[in-house]
């Protein structure tokens, strides 16, 4: 539902629609829904409280920032033609925050969402690896990727040799142009 709902606010695509997980060099590496109730279940974890203590850290970051600046840029998102791409904004603001790596984090650091499923993927990618496959990619959501280069540095001595960012999801209108020079507005 959570997911759902953020698709349409987002005005983006569910992933379990918009990918085609059939393709034959696609192997699942992620939790069954059974590990991953097991593994919650161990550490004491529940959805409800992540998004409380998530909500809580996102609440307390505002305050200790801009308040009035955070708040105002909700409140105009709502007022605003150009709401899809407010909202999109503010959206990536949270998801800066949760790639550094502390997103539904435990008091030791960790977590089933993140860690344990990180775990789990490298315990698939090993096996593949073992099978002689050379070319290897993963797909998850950036959330998991501080946790999954340390990973990859500590555990396996790899170094990152490049970066390349690309486009995911536009933050600006592409029709919101400045009618003076037709430059993108910013």
């Amino acid at each position: 539902v959570l997911q759902l709902g953020m698709k349409d606010a987002l005005g983006m695509e569910f992933q379990l629609t918009g990918v085609d997980y059939s393709a034959k060099n696609f192997v699942h590496a992620d939790m069954t829904a059974e590990e991953f109730e097991a593994s919650m279940k161990a550490r004491g974890e529940s959805f409800s409280g992540m998004l409380l203590k998530e909500m809580s850290k996102s609440v307390s970051n505002q305050q200790d920032s801009n308040p009035l600046a955070m708040n105002l840029d909700v409140m105009l998102s709502m007022l605003t033609s150009d709401r899809l791409y407010r909202v999109r904004r503010i959206a990536a603001v949270q998801l800066v925050k949760a790639g550094e790596g502390e997103a539904f984090a435990g008091l030791d650091g960790t977590s089933t969402i993140i860690t344990e499923r990180n775990k789990k993927c490298f315990q698939v990618m090993d096996r593949e690896l073992k099978k002689g496959h050379k070319n290897v990619g993963i797909f998850y959501g950036a959330g998991h990727f501080t946790d999954m280069e340390k990973r990859l540095v500590d555990e396996y001595g790899f170094a990152r040799k490049s970066e390349e960012w690309l486009v995911a999801w536009q933050l600006q209108n592409p029709s919101a142009k400045n009618k003076s020079d037709g430059k993108d507005v910013k």
